[in-house]
């Protein structure tokens, strides 16, 4: 498991944890930008204010229900399994429930914030304009859930890639040629025997290779016949 649990974890509390985070910085960039003063005003104007935070109230619900859909129906249903036409349909008739769906909350938008007679079109503009902006972060989201997940992947391969090759030295150390001892320590008996200059180096080459065979499992071995080669 990758470091940093808060946002690779899967256990509950984390995953609640990110998701409360998640909705307090969604909820506030909503809030910011639908912070749209017109006419003269330029500076912070309370109206405005209420006019974000109203903006909030009826359309991040939307938001809500369209990222849940696209992270946890549509990616593992269709998109995870290729099926790309399915879920390019469904995703299309999300985009049109939220136009439905953001037209009656429109509707309401500006019963409060502009009484009088409202057109049609304008909250069916408006429903469309927050639909978009609901299903492009849902998308945005889902990249980020990919990555995460591509992430974790290639942690737990690189994991079992080093336990694969732990286990391959380990089968190697139980494959050491008994006749390759043999015959390393007859040389350097001849050598001492001859009064060799080269032989204590010999010997301790030949005793970190044994070294690397029996204890060393983090590092590579040395070759075998590397210090028999070095003794002639």
């Amino acid at each position: 498991m990758p470091d940093h649990p808060f946002i690779f974890s899967d256990r509950p509390r984390y995953r609640r944890a990110r998701h409360f985070v998640l909705w307090i910085i969604y909820g506030a960039w909503f809030t910011a930008q639908s912070y749209f003063p017109t006419g003269a005003a330029r500076d912070i104007h309370l109206h405005f204010i209420k006019l974000a935070f109203l903006s909030t109230a009826m359309f991040l619900p939307f938001c809500a229900v369209a990222m849940y859909i696209v992270l946890y129906h549509l990616y593992p249903r269709y998109l995870q399994q290729g099926l790309f036409l399915a879920f390019a349909g469904r995703f299309g008739a999300l985009f049109f429930a939220g136009i439905f769906m953001n037209y009656w909350t429109g509707r309401l938008f500006y019963h409060y914030s502009a009484p009088g007679a409202t057109s049609p079109f304008q909250a069916v503009g408006l429903g469309a304009h927050n639909a978009v902006i609901a299903l492009t972060i849902s998308i945005f989201l889902l990249g980020i859930r990919l990555g995460r997940n591509a992430y974790i992947q290639q942690q737990a391969n690189l994991l079992l890639t080093r336990q694969k090759t732990r286990t391959e030295l380990q089968l190697l150390k139980t494959r050491i040629d008994p006749q390759f001892l043999f015959d390393t320590l007859d040389q350097l008996r001849e050598e001492a025997d001859a009064g060799s200059p080269g032989l204590p180096s010999a010997i301790l080459r030949l005793s970190d290779t044994l070294s690397g065979i029996l204890y060393d499992d983090e590092e590579e071995p040395v070759h075998q016949t590397e210090a028999a080669h070095d003794s002639k």
